[in-house]
C-alpha cells in the first residue's frame, strides 16, 4: 500500500472520512450548518495538506472554529471517539500505509486531546 504523497491521496481519505461522519445520526448533527459540503471539504484538505505536506495552503484557526461549534451544539467526548475511530477508518480503507498515514492519525489524535483541553476549559470558564 502507498503512503500520502499529495493533495488528492489527502482529499480521497478525508472524502470517505466525512462519507462516514455524515451517515452516522450520534454525529451527522454537528454538520448542519455547512452550507456548501465541497467547500468545506476542501478547507479540511487544505489543512491537512499544510500538516502533513507543509505547503501552507490552511490560514485559518481550527480551533476557534471547534471552540465556536462547542459553544452552539456541546461535542462531547462520544463525538471525539466518533471522529477519530472513522478518521483511523479512513485512512485505511482509503488505501494509505506509511509514515505520512501514521502521522495523519497521531496528529489527529493531538488535535482532538487539545481540543477537548480547550472545552474543558471553556467550560469551566477558564477561556
Amino acid at each position: 500500500m502507498p503512503d500520502i504523497r499529495n493533495r488528492a491521496d489527502i482529499h480521497k481519505i478525508m472524502s470517505s472520512f466525512y462519507q462516514q461522519l455524515l451517515s452516522q445520526s450520534s454525529i451527522n448533527s454537528y454538520f448542519v450548518d455547512i452550507k456548501n459540503f465541497d467547500d468545506h471539504l476542501e478547507i479540511i484538505v487544505s489543512f491537512w495538506e499544510s500538516v502533513l505536506l507543509g505547503t501552507g495552503n490552511y490560514q485559518g484557526n481550527v480551533m476557534i472554529k471547534h471552540l465556536d461549534l462547542h459553544r452552539k451544539y456541546t461535542l462531547t467526548e462520544a463525538a471525539f471517539d466518533t471522529w477519530l475511530t472513522f478518521f483511523g477508518e479512513s485512512i485505511e480503507t482509503s488505501g494509505f500505509h506509511g509514515d505520512l498515514s501514521t502521522q495523519m492519525l497521531e496528529r489527529a489524535k493531538m488535535i482532538a486531546s487539545h481540543m477537548k483541553y480547550k472545552i474543558a476549559s471553556l467550560d469551566a470558564g477558564m477561556m
